[in-house]
């Protein structure tokens, strides 16, 4: 593949060699025309830049449509559990292929039991939410009672 791109921009910087001549000498001979009224500059034929030639614009615009493929590596997928203790795969990544629907007609893995440490965790966090529930009923009846005593007041 090296090799064809090498091929292509060797063949454009060639095409773009003998444009720069041709324009080069154009110019000369236009500049001694000038210069020595006397000198009679040669009838040259029109070319076309490069850049404006239907085959030159199509070759840029496929080379320059070409994007190489990076999306397919990923890393592989994972979800928490309710507790956002433990992840699993979920095999997303190989959704659609023969070892998608294995995988998939089998089901995930299972869960990891939780350890003694994260049975902690998920503990606290339950009597924490208890807490916070009882803190939040205490308040609402507080504000009841300010309430009837500013009506009452």
């Amino acid at each position: 593949m090296c090799e064809a791109a090498t091929a292509y921009k060797e063949a454009v910087d060639r095409l773009n060699a003998r444009f720069g001549a041709l324009a080069k000498l154009r110019a000369e001979a236009n500049a001694l025309a000038d210069r020595f009224p006397d000198v009679v500059a040669p009838t040259l034929a029109p070319v076309i830049e490069p850049a404006r030639r239907k085959a030159c614009i199509a070759a840029a615009l496929v080379v320059d449509g070409i994007a190489f493929d990076h999306s397919r590596l990923r890393s592989p997928n994972i979800e928490h559990d309710e507790h956002r203790l433990r992840t699993r795969r979920t095999y997303e990544e190989v959704t659609g292929t023969p070892a998608g629907e294995i995988i998939s007609a089998t089901g995930l893995q299972q869960w990891p039991e939780l350890s003694a440490k994260q049975r902690e965790i998920v503990a606290l966090r339950e009597r924490e939410k208890r807490d916070e529930a009882d803190t939040a009923q205490q308040f609402g009846v507080e504000a009841g009672r300010s309430v009837q005593r500013v009506r009452v007041g």
